[in-house]
């Protein structure tokens, strides 16, 4: 297999050290270092060959905004990964619309961690568990009566492509869901492109956002069918009774 070469950007140096300590022996290698991004533009480097950028940050919104505007144009073709010691909303938004490919937490396990930069060189757009529920939040989603097209794909998807799905808005990687389901990881890509087209998204977290999303409005169209069976109740409780 080929190397997937990795550009860290961090203050601490230990680590740095300590991540190239836990990458090794697996298909990232660290190629190069820099302690800050205006630092990487000192070193006067054209341009980076690394496929991952992993930025190590603060989680302050106003300085990834300019992180990851100096990024995009030192390294332009480079994955940039964000790698936090907390999430909050601002910080969240703030690195997706600035075109992140991913925003991965500390608490993360080794396998994780490695397994999620793989799939970030891989082009897809990795997140902790529960990211999908604050995307929705940021969307300012609202649960609504569906439309038409959307009761339609649900309706379209089978059994174990809504199983699939369930787990990718939960945060589990392709080989975890093999693993749980028992089934070949390539069985799972295969029922994964196959929702993804049917429900019209482009990648994972639109996956994700569309299935909670989904949940919210069930869950809306629950509580609603819940009330107004209470209501009935209530009033045919309180209506006087006949005397046969």
């Amino acid at each position: 297999m080929n190397s997937i070469s990795i550009l860290t950007i961090g203050t601490e140096r230990l680590f740095c050290e300590a991540l190239e300590n836990l990458l090794r022996g697996t298909r990232l290698t660290v190629s190069r270092r820099a302690c800050t991004v205006e630092d990487l533009r000192a070193m006067d480097v054209q341009e980076t060959d690394a496929e991952i950028v992993l930025l190590d940050c603060s989680g302050n919104a106003d300085q990834i905004t300019r992180d990851l505007a100096s990024l995009r144009e030192l390294c332009p073709r480079s994955k940039v990964v964000l790698l936090c010691s907390a999430m909050t909303k601002a910080s969240l938004s703030t690195a997706f619309a600035g075109g992140a490919s991913g925003y991965l937490l500390k608490d993360l396990s080794t396998p994780a961690f490695v397994e999620n930069l793989q799939l970030a060189a891989m082009g897809e757009k990795v997140y902790p568990t529960g990211l999908a529920e604050i995307l929705i939040e940021l969307g300012g989603m609202e649960a609504h009566e569906p439309p038409q097209e959307e009761i339609a794909a649900h309706d379209a998807l089978t059994r174990r492509e809504w199983e699939i799905l369930s787990f990718i808005a939960s945060g589990q990687s392709n080989k975890q869901i093999a693993r749980l389901l028992q089934i070949a990881e390539g069985t799972v890509k295969v029922h994964l492109k196959r929702a993804l087209r049917k429900i019209k998204v482009q990648n994972r977290t639109q996956a994700a956002v569309w299935v909670l999303h989904h949940r919210s409005i069930q869950s809306h169209s629950h509580s609603a069918e819940v009330t107004e069976s209470s209501h009935q109740d209530f009033s045919n409780s309180m209506a006087p009774s006949r005397a046969t």
